[in-house]
């Protein structure tokens, strides 16, 4: 019996699978690495939108007037509904006094009832921040908070504003649907 003779893969063809692996791993790696600054970019935007309309709607003498009389009047209803329904990516506003009494919300079955989600206290000190809290039997949410300060800088009550996890991820999903597409 003859001994059987290995087949070598000629020099060329090792070449062309050697750069074709290669550039599969480079691809793959810029694609990871553009995708992760692609995800990161966006919350920043969203993080941009949320804290920029709670700083302009708590500093708008309109709001102040709404936490000063107790009551949001039928105009300032109808402005907050538009930026809620005009601003992309929020999805929420809600304008509450001191005691956490909402003045203002998108749905107005909320209106007059306590502000859920409990992160709301560090606004009431005085605070702008982001925070993500689920209220009670509803999504989770990403929030920035803006307390509104009197004429004397006494805190009156706070600017709420978010875009619900559901969302952030459905837009997620986009970016990384471009990517795969």
């Amino acid at each position: 019996m003859k001994p059987t003779k290995k087949r070598s893969v000629p020099l060329f063809w090792r070449l062309i699978a050697l750069i074709t692996g290669f550039w599969f791993l480079l691809v793959t790696a810029s694609t990871t690495v553009t995708l992760r600054y692609s995800l990161m970019a966006l919350q920043e935007q969203i993080d941009d939108i949320l804290m920029s309309t709670v700083a302009t709607l708590a500093n708008a003498p309109g709001v102040q007037r709404v936490v000063a009389q107790g009551y949001c009047d039928e105009e300032m209803t109808e402005y907050l509904t538009d930026v809620v329904r005009n601003t992309r990516d929020l999805q929420y506003i809600t304008i509450a006094d001191a005691d956490s009494v909402r003045l203002y919300h998108i749905d107005p079955d909320f209106i007059g009832l306590p502000f859920e989600g409990g992160d709301e206290q560090r606004a009431l000190a005085g605070e702008i921040y982001l925070s993500d809290a689920t209220p009670d039997n509803f999504q989770r949410q990403h929030r920035a908070f803006h307390p509104i300060f009197d004429e004397g800088g006494q805190v009156m009550g706070f600017v709420m504003a978010s875009a619900t996890h559901d969302r952030i991820r459905e837009i997620q999903g986009k970016i990384i649907a471009s990517y795969i597409g």
